[in-house]
C-alpha cells in the first residue's frame, strides 16, 4: 500500500491541470478528505458527462480500492490501461489489486523475447503504428521504382540495401499492427463483478457446472445468448455466466 500513495498525489496534480471540469476537482478534494465514496461518485459523474481521460479512470480505481471494491477497482484500472497502455503506474496498481483477488492465474510470457515484443507492441499508439506501416509501404515502393529505373550497378547497391532495411522494418511493424488491430478491435474483455458466479456448459440454469469465478477476474467475452455471456478465463477455461455478472471494459 505504501508504494501506491505517492502515485495518487502525482495524478491528482496532473488531473487538475488537464480539465476545468468541477467534478474532477470535487473528486480530488473529497478523496483528500477521506471521502472515497464521494470522490468515486464525482469522478463517475464526470465520466457520465462525457469526460474521457486515463487519469480519471486511474483515480477512480484508487477510490474503489480504498472502498474495498476490488472488482470496480480492476474495471477502472483496465479502462485506464485501455486509454494509456504504456502507463506503468496503471499496471502497477492493477497488479497490486490482483494480488488480493481470490482467483489467481500464473503469469505467462515473461521471458526476454516476450517482454521485448510487449515493449514493441506498446511503443507507438495504434494511429502512430498505422502511419508507420503506411510510410514504410510507400517508401519501399518508391525505392523499388527508383531501383528499376537505375541502370548503374554502383547506384543500385545502396538502393538494394535501403530496400532490404525498409522491408525488414515492414516485416516487423506489419504483424505488430495486425495483432494490435485484432486485440483492440476484435478481442472484447470484461470484469466479473459478482462476488462469485458459477460458469455453466450451456446458456441455461440447469446446465452442467464447470467452474466458479470470483469478482475482479478479467475474462474474454464471446457471444451473449438470452441473458448469458460466454467467457474465457486467462487459463483457457470457457463457460457461460449470467450476463449481469459481467461488466465490459
Amino acid at each position: 500500500m505504501k508504494r501506491l500513495v505517492p502515485l495518487f498525489a502525482l495524478l491528482f496534480a496532473a488531473l487538475v491541470q488537464a480539465s476545468p471540469n468541477d467534478d474532477y476537482r470535487r473528486g480530488i478534494a473529497l478523496y483528500k478528505e477521506g471521502d472515497f465514496s464521494g470522490a468515486a461518485t464525482a469522478w463517475e459523474s464526470a465520466l457520465s458527462a462525457g469526460a474521457e481521460d486515463w487519469r480519471l479512470h486511474f483515480n477512480l480505481g484508487n477510490a474503489r480500492f480504498r472502498l474495498d471494491e476490488p472488482a470496480r477497482a480492476v474495471l477502472a484500472y483496465e479502462r485506464a490501461l485501455r486509454l494509456a497502455p504504456k502507463e506503468s503506474r496503471v499496471r502497477e496498481n492493477l497488479e497490486f489489486v490482483r494480488l488480493r483477488l481470490k482467483d489467481r492465474f500464473p503469469e505467462t510470457g515473461q521471458g526476454l523475447t516476450a517482454r521485448l515484443l510487449e515493449t514493441l507492441y506498446h511503443l507507438l499508439p495504434l494511429s502512430g503504428l498505422t502511419v508507420l506501416v503506411l510510410t514504410l509501404v510507400l517508401l519501399l515502393n518508391a525505392l523499388w521504382a527508383v531501383h528499376q529505373l537505375t541502370d548503374d550497378p554502383a547506384r543500385r547497391a545502396p538502393l538494394t540495401l535501403a530496400s532490404s532495411l525498409v522491408l525488414a522494418a515492414l516485416l516487423l511493424a506489419g504483424p505488430l499492427l495486425a495483432v494490435r488491430l485484432y486485440r483492440e478491435q476484435a478481442v472484447v474483455r470484461g470484469v466479473v463483478m459478482a462476488p462469485a458466479v458459477t460458469a455453466r456448459s450451456a446458456p441455461q440454469a440447469d446446465a452442467t457446472d464447470l467452474f466458479v469465478v470470483h469478482e475482479g477476474t478479467t475474462v474474454r467475452l464471446w457471444e451473449a445468448v438470452e441473458g448469458w455471456q460466454r467467457v474465457t478465463l486467462p487459463n483457457g477455461l470457457t463457460g457461460f455466466v449470467p450476463l449481469e455478472s459481467i461488466e465490459r471494459i
